[in-house]
């Protein structure tokens, strides 16, 4: 059950209600891990329960994995979303379940019990 949660997080994470745009991200650079990044890939629209969002940071294409901001996401679905940027730790709570993703960290915890995911979280452009 677990297992199944953590990977609805994932997934929610990376491809939660993408739709791929027809259009074009030429120039554009994403800063992380310390460095300006070129990104060659199309950005895409978010849509989650219905609802088209427009984040400050667009959803991209990550080391083969469509990446959402967590926060815009999770609020919409009605998750109570927290951030410290000390830790660089994003806690996300709702049903009765807390996941707490660490920054450039695959492993997350659900209600205290550690989790591999696929890849890690990004702060990208802040």
């Amino acid at each position: 059950m677990k297992f199944k949660f953590v990977k609805s997080i994932s997934i929610m994470l990376v491809v939660l209600f993408c739709t791929a745009a027809v259009c074009s991200a030429a120039g554009t650079q994403y800063f992380y891990d310390g460095a300006w990044h070129p990104y060659s890939g199309n950005p895409f629209r978010l849509n989650v329960g219905g609802e088209q969002l427009s984040p400050e940071m667009p959803p991209i294409v990550f080391e083969d994995y469509s990446v959402v901001p967590a926060r815009d996401v999770f609020q919409t679905l009605g998750a109570e979303v927290k951030w410290n940027a000390a830790s660089e730790t994003v806690t996300v709570s709702m049903t009765g379940k807390t996941v707490k993703l660490k920054i450039n960290s695959k492993i997350a915890t659900v209600n205290g019990e550690a989790i591999s995911m696929p890849i890690a979280p990004k702060l990208i452009n802040g």
